[in-house]
């Protein structure tokens, strides 16, 4: 009877060590897994079914249960390091749709939150407790980010008809100039509108196309009267530019001629009057064949200075030499005077003393007239 019970006894021992190593093995198969491929409900029925084995308290037993626990360990270190792991991606995507709210506006902003959230879910568990934690402060994030996205177009649209509001002032403003003539100032009020257009922002990708229409067409008419009188005026400019140019090859001739003539000072006076007769060239043009213009009058006259520069200064030379002659005669008319009244105290006859004084009075006569001419001369040359 006993030998029956010991043998019973040891058939249960190896069947359950059998179990065990068993258990031993799948679990160690499961441990050499990657995490991916790791399945805890299995992991967690292996556990069961190794703690239902009954246990002799036996050195073997003992071994296998370190055994089985080295591999358990193993599986949980796994876990916990990819736990780890998974709740840092989780964390890092939290961040990136915190970061994103003040883009909240952005199309891109918008796919990107859609990728984020493609993401949370290929990431698998970090823990229930972690797992439920960082899932409402995901969609905390996410809620905030299509609240402020929500908030950002409700305020889009408000600005879009106030914005709307402007440009259909402005096009209304612009149809007042439409039939406006003042090319000049109806030019300016319409770069003043085009300005506050730009300022004016975006009414909308669908209303700004249909305003700027209204806004270009408000303006054409003012724009093909303009494009006709600048046509007109260019003919007119081009025209008096031709003018002006013959003008220029009508002063050259006469300053080639290099004759200075009163005829020909008149004639190049005449040309500055029948210049500014004929007008403008255009603010570009006016200023180049001006140029050329005053060139050619400069030289003309500058010509002419040298030449009565040259003729004045022969006139000084002339009345210098006269001058110098009259006072010549002068002080000669002197010592034939001194001569005289010699002679007539020498003289002792009546007759001959009237005749030198006679001579004297002629000579005194003729001095005062030099000296006249020569007052004269010297009031001319200053």
């Amino acid at each position: 009877m006993y030998n029956n019970e010991n043998k019973f006894i040891e058939n249960d021992i190896d069947a359950n060590v059998e179990k065990r190593n068993e258990l031993i093995e799948a679990i160690k198969a499961i441990a050499a897994m990657e995490d991916s491929q790791i399945d805890m409900r299995e992991v967690s029925a292996i556990k069961k079914r190794w703690n239902r084995i009954p246990s002799w308290e036996s050195a073997y037993e003992q071994q296998l249960e370190e055994e089985f626990d080295k591999y358990i360990n193993e599986i949980n270190a796994k876990r916990s390091e990819i736990s780890a792991s998974n709740q840092n991606a989780k964390e890092a995507l939290i961040r990136e749709v915190e970061e994103l709210l003040p883009e909240a506006g952005k199309k891109s902003a918008a796919v990107r939150i859609n990728e984020l959230m493609d993401e949370w879910k290929a990431i698998r568990s970090a823990g229930r407790e972690i797992d439920e934690e960082l899932w409402q402060k995901f969609s905390s994030a996410r809620k905030a980010f299509f609240d402020a996205r929500h908030k950002y177009f409700d305020e889009m649209k408000e600005r879009f008809e106030e914005v709307k509001q402007i440009k259909e002032e402005l096009i209304a403003k612009a149809a007042e100039y439409s039939d406006s003539k003042d090319v000049e100032k109806t030019s300016e009020i319409y770069q003043e509108l085009m300005q506050k257009w730009k300022e004016a922002g975006s009414a909308g990708r669908e209303a700004d196309d249909d305003l700027w229409e209204r806004f270009t067409a408000a303006r054409q008419a003012f724009f093909d009267y303009r494009k006709t009188y600048y046509d007109e005026l260019h003919e007119v400019y081009a025209a008096n530019s031709q003018k002006k140019e013959a003008l220029i090859a009508e002063a050259k001739e006469v300053l080639a001629k290099e004759e200075y003539s009163k005829a020909d000072t008149e004639f190049m006076k005449d040309l500055n009057v029948r210049w500014k007769e004929i007008g403008t060239c255009g603010r570009y043009r006016d200023e180049r064949i001006w140029r050329k213009f005053r060139d050619v009058m400069d030289k003309y006259f500058d010509g002419l200075k040298k030449i009565n520069d040259e003729k004045h200064e022969n006139w000084l030379k002339r009345m210098e030499e006269a001058k110098e002659r009259k006072i010549e005669l002068i002080e000669d008319q002197k010592r034939q005077i001194a001569r005289l009244e010699q002679l007539n105290k020498e003289l002792l006859g009546s007759s001959a003393i009237e005749e030198n004084e006679a001579r004297i009075e002629d000579k005194k006569e003729f001095i005062a007239k030099l000296e006249e001419e020569i007052a004269d001369i010297e009031k001319s040359i200053g």
